[in-house]
């Protein structure tokens, strides 16, 4: 059996994968989009360059919903630090939990989508992983 405090770190480590991961997507949307096209679709150089209006949309998403998520550790006393100490799995903090745990279902519900739209697996390994076992550690942890 894993300890609170080892399940809690895991949940940190979990939650900075999805609020890093929405960043990192962010920037390769804005300054990346042909290559990541060309990496997860099959669209011609011509569609991918039609489309470069819609990495920019596509970014502007994920780079608001990393910011709510780090932001999200405000809600709590001492939110940064129980982050950075893997304590933010306190019962007493149920609502804030309860609302980690749905946002954590859309993001991984929204990659899952994601994933069916595109080719490889970039999309499900760097996003839907780290938010499903967020999830999961939420749900039953």
């Amino acid at each position: 059996m894993i300890s609170d405090g080892t399940m809690g770190a895991i949940f940190s480590v979990c939650l900075a994968a999805v609020i890093l991961g929405h960043f990192v997507f962010a920037i390769v949307q804005v300054f990346f989009w042909p290559w990541l096209c060309r990496r997860v679709t099959k669209l011609t150089d011509e569609e991918i360059e039609s489309s470069r209006f819609l990495g920019r949309s596509i970014a502007s998403y994920n780079s608001s919903i990393g910011l709510g998520m780090a932001l999200s550790l405000r809600l709590l006393e001492n939110g940064s630090d129980r982050f950075w100490d893997g304590e933010l799995l306190i019962p007493a903090d149920g609502a804030f939990l309860s609302v980690q745990m749905a946002v954590m279902a859309f993001i991984a519900a929204t990659a899952l989508v994601g994933a069916m739209g595109t080719s490889g697996k970039t999309i499900l390994i760097a996003r839907f992983s780290p938010a499903a076992a967020a999830f999961l550690i939420l749900a039953f942890g």
